[in-house]
């Protein structure tokens, strides 16, 4: 992998997200990123809002990516949300789990991506569940969910064995109502 190593099983990494707004009130948000395993580049571009155009290679500096399948991303949101849909671009060959909680605890599937979705067939890919969009991938779509933590990793059954994410958004009734 290229790019700076990083070992963060031990520690948080804390950056900030701009701006979000409930229900019409804003609050500065900070969205808290725990990694278990060892990564190249830092996971603050998980969350950057810089998509990576398509097909970019898996190990670009501008996406977080590893080898050992047993790496762990987990998302602190800040508050119990209403998750509608997601937005991620994700390395298109390999297959991802994304989990979702309440308590950071008891974690429940909220998709599966597989090698096969998508697009195209190598480097990074844009998936989403908003219907309607040019990414839309039908299998992973999902009922509203209430979460406060996102757990994402790989499948090590399917793909081949090099793991990237490069952006990751969520879909929240505020978000919709802010961009009507």
């Amino acid at each position: 992998m290229n790019g700076k190593k990083l070992d963060n099983s031990i520690g948080l990494i804390i950056f900030i997200l701009g701006l979000l707004v409930f229900g019409g009130v804003s609050l500065e948000a900070a969205i808290t990123v725990k990694v278990t395993g060892q990564i190249a580049n830092s996971p603050s571009l998980i969350f950057d809002g810089k998509m990576v155009p398509d097909k970019t290679s898996w190990d670009s500096d501008t996406c977080v990516s590893w080898e050992i399948a047993s790496v762990q991303f987990l998302f602190d949101l800040g508050a119990v949300l209403d998750i509608k849909d997601i937005v991620v671009q994700l390395d298109t060959n390999d297959g991802y789990y994304i989990d979702y909680s309440e308590d950071g605890k008891n974690f429940k599937n909220l998709l599966r991506k597989s090698s096969e979705d998508g697009d195209i067939r190598e480097g990074m890919n844009t998936f989403s569940t908003i219907s309607g969009t040019p990414k839309y991938i039908d299998k992973m779509d999902f009922k509203p969910v209430k979460a406060r933590y996102i757990m994402v990793y790989a499948d090590p059954k399917d793909g081949d064995g090099c793991y990237s994410i490069a952006e990751f958004k969520y879909i929240t009734e505020a978000t919709i109502k802010e961009n009507k």
